[in-house]
């Protein structure tokens, strides 16, 4: 059984006499690696600018000052929304400096809640709270299915002073319930959803405007083209690109983009060598106008949390190729074409089947996932989860 927050047990709360989180003059703040494109980072700057419109003094605090074009659009989308953002030391990796940065930001006398994202920056705060005195509560929120990635990281976890976690969905939850010391609740993720609804009647404008040929068909993926090999990376754009030389949608008028980079992109390169249809963009800020504008959208992960992208692409109503696993499957998307995970035929098959088809997902469909993923549902079981702190 999984325990949710949700705004029905925020208006439950507010007939108790604790403190109002939005009335409180502490800082809250949310410490993040950096701000540079991913589901985890896009989710917290959506809840920080929704938490801040509710009253909440949240921060961020970004252990790395590194931005990518995406992160630079989500530090102005802050700015405007009144979250300051405090960023560590330029350094090449994080290290001492990083640590010893933290733990001066964490001195400070007026910090209410501290609110950690990911593994490495639970490690983070784990090495700087030997270098403070601790005047606050801490919270963490789990972002993915996967356990702790290195020994480092677990024994931090595992050792850690954290005793309330947020897990972003129903897989999440299970995965870590036997891990976490303390109370965790379920709070599963939404977004701030502000870009157009797909529709295949306007969609020779919109990829002309993106500089594609609409007599071609468009499939897009989008995930970091990182990992530690290339045959067990979260996003499996290897399997993606294996596919999509078997099923020879290429050569039929199919055009395959792939959004991202990392560690591994080269590789994947060439992998999809002599395939002049597998486009590689790298990191762009306008992926949504790509959601509003593409034929399909492809999702092969291996695993994930509760994938912000596959929300995103399900939020806008463009078509999806998910893999079979029960993160994607807590979507709930009735017109998704499924395969297994590494089942390259089943990829290929799924990507001949969208071929020449240019449709949407049904309306109704669409607006009822939009309002069920909005970001104020999360935002105010965050708000609760804050209260129950105190």
């Amino acid at each position: 059984m999984f325990y949710y927050l949700d705004s029905s047990a925020v208006r439950a709360a507010q007939l108790d006499t604790r403190p109002d989180i939005s009335m409180t003059r502490t800082r809250n703040l949310h410490i993040l690696g950096a701000l540079k494109a991913g589901g985890a980072e896009r989710f917290v700057v959506d809840l920080l600018a929704a938490l801040r419109r509710k009253g909440v003094p949240v921060e961020l605090l970004c252990l790395l000052p590194n931005r990518d074009a995406v992160g630079e659009g989500w530090a102005r989308k802050l700015e405007s929304a009144g979250v300051p953002i405090h960023s560590g030391p330029a350094v090449p990796k994080m290290g001492v400096p990083t640590f010893r940065w933290l733990a001066g930001q964490l001195r400070a006398p007026d910090i209410d809640i501290v609110h950690v994202h990911m593994h490495y920056c639970e490690f983070a705060y784990f090495a700087a709270r030997f270098l403070h005195r601790r005047r606050y509560r801490v919270i963490r929120t789990i972002h993915n299915t996967s356990p702790p990635e290195t020994k480092k990281l677990d024994w931090a976890f595992r050792h850690s002073d954290i005793r309330y976690s947020i897990s972003c969905g129903e897989s999440t939850h299970e995965a870590y319930q036997n891990m976490v010391r303390g109370k965790m609740v379920c709070v599963p993720y939404g977004i701030d959803f502000d870009w157009p609804q797909h529709d295949h009647t306007q969609r020779e404008t919109r990829l002309r405007a993106l500089g594609q040929d609409p007599a071609l068909t468009h499939y897009m993926q989008v995930g970091r083209q990182g990992g530690g090999t290339i045959d067990e990376a979260q996003k499996a754009q290897d399997d993606l690109i294996k596919a999509w030389k078997q099923s020879g949608a290429g050569k039929k008028g199919g055009l395959l983009h792939l959004f991202g980079d990392g560690n591994l992109r080269a590789e994947l390169e060439v992998l999809a060598a002599g395939d002049p249809t597998i486009i590689f963009h790298g990191v762009c800020d306008n992926i949504s106008e790509w959601l509003g504008a593409a034929d399909t959208y492809v999702m092969p992960s291996r695993f994930e949390g509760l994938p912000l992208a596959g929300i995103e692409a399900v939020s806008t109503g463009i078509p999806c190729i998910f893999s079979n696993i029960n993160s994607l499957r807590e979507l709930h998307h009735s017109t998704v074409l499924y395969h297994e995970v590494g089942d390259i035929e089943g990829i290929a098959s799924c990507l001949q089947k969208r071929l020449g088809i240019s449709d949407d997902v049904p309306r109704e469909e669409t607006a009822a996932f939009v309002a069920r993923f909005g970001i104020d549902r999360p935002a105010d079981a965050y708000i609760e989860a804050y209260r129950d702190l105190t």
